[in-house]
């Protein structure tokens, strides 16, 4: 891994699968690299300054309570605020915080902490739209096999470092298809749970289809 990063950063992140943010510290040139996933599925939020270099964290109250700490003033941002108000979301790189940002989608900062200039930053990854002229059942194919990919990768990590297979399972689709794919595809022994109102309906298809499927199944009541 270390000298994958070495050779070629970009493809080390490429490479990348899953869930993530992170950053990397360069003894060689005292630079740090700071990144998120593909889709920036998780955040990072980030301040630069020349007097301060960078602060970035995965939660923006945590960067904010760093800036407090050091003395650096904070304001609200209006144009985030309004943005938040009127669309229900933030666009591109604004947060609700002055001259503090959000990393888009597949990109990396890179800062020299001897020099302390500017953060560059960089896309690793772009989302490139492409139009296929198939018919439906042939989508419906790519589609199946893709998910199928995806589950395997996700549940392979468990036997990959030894782990139990733990695996949340309610009434939802998303859960009840991840849960079941992942037994279809021959991954056993799952300990699936589920917690809310003992009456609600998650509380009973998911014990259902745990008990249909022979599994440990664990539940937490929440009156």
């Amino acid at each position: 891994v270390i000298q994958q990063l070495k050779e070629n950063k970009d493809q080390f992140l490429r490479d990348l699968r899953g869930v993530f943010t992170g950053f990397i510290f360069d003894k060689r040139d005292k630079a740090v690299t700071v990144f998120n996933d593909h889709f920036s599925t998780k955040n990072v939020y980030y301040y630069y300054s020349k007097d301060y270099g960078l602060i970035f964290s995965s939660r923006l109250h945590v960067l904010t309570e760093m800036m407090k700490q050091n003395k650096i003033p904070t304001e609200y941002n209006l144009d985030g605020i309004y943005s938040l108000a009127l669309f229900g979301q933030l666009f591109f790189d604004s947060t609700i915080i002055k001259d503090v940002y959000k990393l888009q989608y597949g990109s990396s900062i890179n800062f020299d902490t001897v020099s302390k200039g500017k953060p560059v930053i960089e896309k690793y990854y772009t989302f490139k739209k492409e139009e296929k002229d198939i018919s439906f059942d042939n989508a419906l194919s790519e589609f199946d096999e893709l998910m199928r990919i995806s589950v395997a990768r996700e549940w392979q990590k468990d036997r990959d470092y030894g782990y139990k297979h733990i695996a949340l399972l309610s009434g939802g689709m998303d859960s009840r298809i991840n849960f079941m794919l992942a037994n279809k595809l021959g991954f056993e022994n799952i300990t699936t749970y589920c917690y809310g109102n003992p009456q609600s309906e998650d509380m009973k298809i998911s014990s259902t289809i745990a008990k249909e499927l022979s599994h440990s199944h664990i539940t937490h009541h929440i009156n």
